[in-house]
């Protein structure tokens, strides 16, 4: 172990957290993992963030706004309906695996831990951000129209990519995933009276 200042070993405590929080989960991110894996004293991490659960809520919240900025720059390009389509968590898409299932883990655990429902809330509100600027995009470029404002529409959509998420994981139909897409599609179209994505 060799001396690090203040500010790279909290670099380097909130990276590994990341990483080890993207592969395994967050329970699974534990202390001493953390410790071994960036080569630190477990007392690092109370010492510089104060406790565990701090830097884990760091790093959960570091993650969600590094999957939004990727998700604008892969989504940039697509026409706005399929935009929405995948940042809403199109089923068929296989690059939902790793973050959706750190997702849904900290909403059940933010159910029975006061101290991450701010954390989750975040994660919801840049969501939320992320599809008002694809919903005023496309506004903007005339393929969207909404009766009401891209906030308010954005909730809406969220709460439906919810419900669906739950709907296709907990399905015993084979095409769950395909008619989870084509009913997200129609309610996009629906909400923002546009051609529905295919």
């Amino acid at each position: 172990m060799h001396y690090l200042k203040r500010d790279d070993r909290s670099d380097l405590l909130l990276t590994t957290t990341i990483s080890i929080m993207r592969n395994l989960g967050f329970a699974a991110t534990t202390a001493r993992r953390i410790a071994a894996e960036s080569q630190s004293a477990v007392g690092n991490i109370n010492r510089v963030f104060g406790s565990l659960q701090a830097l884990k809520q760091q790093a959960f919240i570091a993650i969600t706004h590094q999957v939004a900025s990727d998700c604008c720059q892969r989504v940039s390009t697509l026409p706005p309906c399929d935009a929405l389509l995948s940042l809403l968590g199109d089923p068929t898409e296989e690059a939902q695996d790793i973050q959706v299932h750190l997702w849904r883990e900290v909403a059940v655990l933010a159910e029975q831990d006061d101290a991450l429902q701010p954390v989750y809330r975040e994660a919801l509100d840049v969501w939320h951000r992320v599809l008002c600027e694809v919903i005023e995009r496309g506004e903007a470029q005339g393929s969207l129209r909404s009766a009401d404002s891209p906030s308010q529409t954005a909730w809406r959509l969220m709460a439906s990519a919810l419900g669906m998420d739950t709907l296709v994981r907990f399905s015993s139909l084979h095409s769950a995933a395909e008619q989870a897409r084509a009913a997200m599609a129609r309610l996009i179209a629906l909400e923002l009276f546009a051609t529905a994505a295919a």
